[in-house]
């Protein structure tokens, strides 16, 4: 989490979790950064840490729960690879959602957290029994993670007092011509952290696009090789080059775009600074040092956690 969250460019406050493999995260920059407005019900996916969790998380392999809570409402929402891809409310005024449906969502948390039997957790998204924080508690027991922290969803501050707790400043605008950004405060700016969007691609992305340009090398140099024993036309093995030499550039463009965009944000590094010296507005919960986690929510504010990779 440490190594990622600066990525998204938003003030957040990490505090270890669990056993040390996982890390709680909250917005702390103000209604601004930190989440929905009180009172706004909107679902998990609409607050400012899911969409920070959607920055770190862009190319990474490990997941993160978001939490949601506002009320007699709450939810959770899987963020992973940059993106989200499931999501549950309870909501007295919703209906309860069908069998397959619960089944989908479970079978897609319980795959993340490394979860074999996702049925007591299909059970509990079925279930429309109240208070919802409850509810919420039971999945995150049911995916084997810890209760968020006792203060979650009574405070904005939910990690203030949480041992381990540190924050880490809001990346600044880029200066326009002739101005000067600053990080504030005189401190010592942090180690320059490699965002998950500087990160080279993993193997998972470039290998199947370098055996495919690979295959279709060899497949133009034979079709050359038959044009020039008096075989089929020129169309053929122009083609079959073509598409191999755009396979080979992608890869290569990749890793070097890769490269100039983390030569960029270490001229820009975030500042980490000691709990307290900000506002805080929102809580989440991430993996171990480098793995982020999952966010819940009283409106602006709650916890977040995420398995360690």
């Amino acid at each position: 989490m440490a190594r990622a969250a600066p990525a998204s460019g938003a003030a957040l406050r990490l505090a270890p979790a669990g056993d040390g493999r996982l890390t709680w995260v909250e917005a702390a920059g103000g209604p601004a950064a930190g989440g929905s407005r009180r009172g706004r019900a909107g679902p998990p996916g609409e607050d400012p840490l899911t969409a920070a969790a959607e920055s770190f998380t862009a190319g990474e392999g490990w997941p993160v729960l978001v939490l949601h809570r506002d009320g007699d409402r709450a939810g959770v929402a899987l963020v992973r690879g940059g993106g989200q891809q499931a999501c549950h409310r309870w909501d007295p005024a919703s209906r309860i959602p069908d069998f397959a449906e619960a089944s989908r969502t479970a079978r897609a948390l319980a795959s993340a957290f490394g979860v074999e039997d996702a049925r007591p957790l299909t059970a509990v998204l079925r279930s429309n029994g109240f208070p919802a924080a409850r509810r919420q508690e039971e999945a995150l027991a049911a995916l084997g993670l810890p209760p968020p922290p006792q203060e979650y969803g009574r405070t904005a501050r939910t990690l203030e007092d949480v041992p381990g707790a540190h924050l880490l400043r809001e990346r600044p605008a880029p200066a326009g011509p002739g101005g000067a950004a600053a990080a504030g405060g005189g401190r010592a700016p942090a180690r320059p952290t490699r965002p998950a969007g500087a990160r080279p691609p993993s193997a998972r992305w470039w290998a199947p696009r370098a055996a495919a340009a690979l295959v279709l090398l060899a497949a133009a140099g034979h079709a050359w090789w038959e044009w020039g024993r008096g075989g089929p036309g020129v169309l053929r093995p122009l083609l079959l080059t073509g598409a191999a030499l755009y396979l080979s550039g992608r890869p290569a463009g990749a890793l070097l775009g890769a490269r100039t965009r983390l030569a960029a944000a270490r001229t820009a590094p975030p500042e980490a600074v000691p709990p307290g010296d900000a506002g805080a507005d929102g809580a989440g919960t991430g993996g171990p040092d480098g793995v982020p986690g999952a966010r819940a929510g009283d409106g602006a504010r709650g916890p977040a956690e995420h398995d360690a990779p």
